[in-house]
């Protein structure tokens, strides 16, 4: 494929030279991935980079304990994604698999600071088009769980119950329920279904679960206590 049909739509690539732009996408693996193969899986290790040459990748994470999951990013030509763990070399916080037939191309830290090495002055300026792009979904993501709050907050009229202040400030929580369990974490919103108010609990692990309202016999908390992950 021309190498130009995928440029100009890969963020990465802005303000360097074609000599470097050509030098770095040769650092960049390719991979073909059928319809429905992932590409890489939530809390595998990993610190490559990738970018969709062809086709169509969705990035999703779980937010409930294996049972419902939430689209985060969907990849197409040029797009750039899995750059969390390429910055900050931890575990893979979402997984991504191929919607359609796909050519993937990847590039791992090492041989990015190999680029950096040759090319000082260009491997500044892709990584501030990296944390760009990775401060812009960042941005979106927290607008939308502020607006989902909110939203949640309104249509189920929950309110009067008093959660909007315990989500909005991360205070930790202890739920004690009916089974006579005792649930430790943050609420992160409130939803209304036909059965009734549930409310979505993190626990202190990083898992989430949902909680019916009518399960729960009891909430305290203490006000000094907060999740200093949602801060």
């Amino acid at each position: 494929m021309d190498p130009s049909a995928y440029i100009a739509n890969n963020y990465l690539l802005d303000g360097l030279e074609q000599e470097q732009q050509s030098w770095l996408l040769s650092c960049f693996s390719k991979k073909a991935f059928k319809a429905g193969e992932q590409v890489f899986r939530e809390n595998d290790a990993g610190d490559e980079l990738f970018f969709v040459e062809s086709g169509r990748v969705v990035v999703r994470r779980w937010i409930t304990e294996g049972s419902v999951d939430k689209i985060l990013l969907t990849a197409e030509q040029g797009d750039v994604f899995g750059e969390m763990a390429f910055v900050d070399h931890g575990l893979r916080t979402a997984s991504a698999l191929a919607e359609v037939d796909s050519v993937i191309r990847c590039l791992s830290r090492n041989t990015f600071n190999s680029f950096c090495g040759k090319y000082p002055k260009a491997g500044v300026k892709a990584l501030d088009n990296l944390l760009c792009i990775l401060a812009l979904r960042l941005r979106n993501t927290t607008d939308a769980y502020v607006d989902a709050v909110q939203y949640n907050i309104q249509v189920s009229g929950t309110e009067p119950l008093g959660f909007q202040h315990l989500i909005t400030s991360s205070m930790i929580v202890e739920m004690h329920l009916t089974s006579g369990a005792c649930l430790v974490g943050t609420v992160i919103t409130v939803e209304k279904s036909e059965a009734g108010f549930q409310i979505i609990i993190r626990k202190m692990d990083g898992g989430l679960i949902m909680v019916p309202y009518h399960a729960i016999t009891s909430i305290s908390f203490d006000a000094d206590k907060k999740d200093a992950r949602m801060t």
